[in-house]
């Protein structure tokens, strides 16, 4: 699905005034200066929104992709959740990311039915010189029960479902996975040129890094990561002292950059916050 022209020019309040208008205010519920705004013509991208309907119709709920990047710098218009089940939520989404303004005229959109990815891990593998060298977790607000150094189960699981990728005949590639919750039922969700997405929570030239040494030593990540070898894969998830505001284009109440030693520290802070608000 390509962008029609225009549509990084819509409007918060043209957002949540003329989509979904079962439940949400009309134009005439606007205030004054809402109301002085120039109104979006939403006739311009008609086929557009359709499609994006037409899609949660059909599925449910549908994650949106951009040139292989995930909105989920702007969940926080979206509670939280990659899945939107209306139109409204997309277009929140596309409107509040940053990941692809820049380069808008120039994108693509994917709409990923989005029982894939509801209870799922999502993943991002990376194969070089045909072999699985490198996985990292894809969306930083996910909850992973496990740490990378017990992640042998679902390195095992993606070095069997990755055979028929390494077989391939480019040596190079990038893919997306999700599995539930059971370390069952892979699937493929998307596979990429080597380079042609953007770096999540490691830079590419750390996975080169990692295949020529097959150490850690030297990988300088994103952002504080947990990070482990786990038989001869590198596996990179979130850390506990990972920095959403690193990843978010914006979030309010966020912990910020605030540092915590271990899980417990964590929990003792949102334990405080929430006597702090009762």
């Amino acid at each position: 699905m390509v962008f029609p022209p225009g549509t990084d020019n819509i409007s918060y309040a043209s957002i949540e005034s003329d989509t979904d208008t079962s439940s949400y205010p009309s134009d005439n519920e606007l205030t004054d200066t809402e109301a002085d705004m120039e109104q979006f013509n939403w006739e311009v991208i008609k086929t557009f929104t359709d499609e994006l309907r037409t899609s949660i119709d059909n599925y449910g709920s549908v994650v949106p992709c951009v040139n292989g990047t995930y909105l989920d710098d702007a969940l926080w218009v979206t509670n939280y959740t990659v899945e939107c089940s209306n139109v409204r939520e997309p277009l929140m989404q596309l409107k509040s990311s940053t990941y692809w303004h820049d380069r808008a005229q120039d994108s693509f959109l994917t709409l990923f039915p989005g029982r894939h990815f509801n209870n799922h891990y999502q993943i991002r593998c990376f194969v070089l010189e045909h072999e699985l060298v490198c996985i990292e977790q894809l969306f930083v607000h996910e909850n992973f029960e496990f740490m990378a150094k017990d992640a042998h189960g679902l390195v095992t699981l993606l070095k069997q479902f990755s055979v028929p990728i390494v077989n391939l005949d480019t040596p190079k590639a990038i893919f997306d996975v999700t599995i539930s919750r059971e370390l069952t039922d892979p699937r493929l969700v998307d596979i990429y040129p080597f380079g042609a997405v953007a770096d999540g929570l490691i830079h590419l030239e750390d996975v080169y890094h990692f295949y020529y040494t097959r150490v850690k030593d030297g990988i300088e990540p994103r952002d504080k990561v947990d990070m482990d070898i786990i038989d001869g894969v590198l596996v990179v998830f979130v850390g506990c002292n990972a920095s959403r505001l690193k990843k978010h284009a914006w979030c309010p109440k966020d912990v910020g950059n605030i540092s915590f030693s271990t899980p417990d520290d964590l929990i003792d802070y949102l334990r405080f916050q929430t006597s702090e608000s009762s």
